[in-house]
This record gives C-alpha cells, sequence and structure tokens, in this order.
C-alpha cells in the first residue's frame, strides 16, 4: 500500500506571507539603491572642487616663488605649460586639463573665460570642451553642476579667488 504525503510543498498562507515579506524589505531598499547614482555625482563634483582647490594652490604657490603672482600674462615652464594671470590659473578647457585630470567631466566655458560649469560626463547632453552661450545654457539645465568664476581684474583684492558655487538640485 501506498502512503501518500500532504506535506508536498508550501500552504497559500506561506507563500502570501513570504511575498509580504520581500515587498517590504524591497521597499525599503529600493530608494536607498536608487539613490546611490546622485550620492556618487555629488561626490564625484565635491571631489572636482577639491581638486580643483588643491592644483590651484599649488600654481599659486609657483607663481608667489617665482615673483610672477601680480602679472597679467605668466606660463609655468614647470608645470607643462599652465598658463596663470594674476597669480592664478587661466580658465579654459586645455588648461584645466593640463593642471589636473578631468576625465569623467564635461567642462563648458562661459563669459569671455571667466566663468566654467563642469558637470559629471553622464549629461551627454552638455558638449564637452566648449566655448558657447548653448554649451552654457545646456550645463545650467542639468542642475547638477560646479560653477568656477574669477574675474580676472588687475589691481583688485580679490583677483586670486575663485568663486565656486554648486548646484545639485536634479543630480
Amino acid at each position: 500500500m501506498k502512503y501518500i504525503s500532504k506535506d508536498n510543498g508550501f500552504t497559500i498562507i506561506e507563500l502570501i506571507v513570504v511575498i509580504v515579506v520581500v515587498a517590504i524589505v524591497a521597499a525599503i531598499a529600493a530608494p536607498r539603491i536608487m539613490n546611490t547614482s546622485t550620492d556618487a555625482k555629488i561626490a564625484s563634483l565635491n571631489g572636482f572642487i577639491s581638486a580643483f582647490r588643491a592644483a590651484e594652490s599649488i600654481v599659486e604657490g609657483k607663481m608667489i616663488i617665482e615673483g610672477k603672482e601680480m602679472t597679467s600674462q605668466h606660463v609655468l615652464t614647470s608645470q607643462e605649460g599652465i598658463e596663470a594671470q594674476y597669480g592664478s590659473i587661466r580658465l579654459s578647457n586645455d588648461n584645466l586639463k593640463r593642471m589636473m585630470n578631468v576625465d569623467g567631466y564635461r567642462i563648458v566655458t562661459c563669459l569671455d573665460k571667466t566663468q566654467m560649469f563642469v558637470v559629471p560626463a553622464t549629461y551627454k547632453d552638455v558638449p564637452d570642451g566648449e566655448d558657447s552661450i548653448e554649451a552654457c545654457r545646456a550645463a545650467l539645465a542639468t542642475f547638477c553642476w560646479v560653477s568656477l568664476y574669477n574675474p580676472q581684474k588687475e589691481g583688485t583684492e580679490n583677483e586670486r579667488v575663485f568663486d565656486i558655487s554648486r548646484n545639485y538640485t536634479k543630480c
């Protein structure tokens, strides 16, 4: 005589409990997982700001050592042709690339080379390395950017100070 077991599977109650537990875990974990992209973009831009400040300090120190901190145009020969004026770097895409690693960023220059926007490279609609009003508008439209601004006016107190602003609204 064959014995037939009734314990061949899970009951409907057990299956519903498992589905509910998995749904609760997914509801808690999903926002955290989805937010990592935003955190990565913000951390990347903050890293860019730190690297820029460090590189700017090095350039400023070399200009002071060479006694050229108040000249309107100077090329640091010991630093692969980095262009500086009034003790700070001149804002241009090429100059920034000579000064630091800019892989992973899209950089556009605006306002007669006195302002630069940096966005993560994931924003493909921002043209990299352009100097145009359209490129600046595209960078601003991302709402995920860092702006470097230096008026570079001779004889002012803040001529070696960059105004660094950021917008992480929609990173």
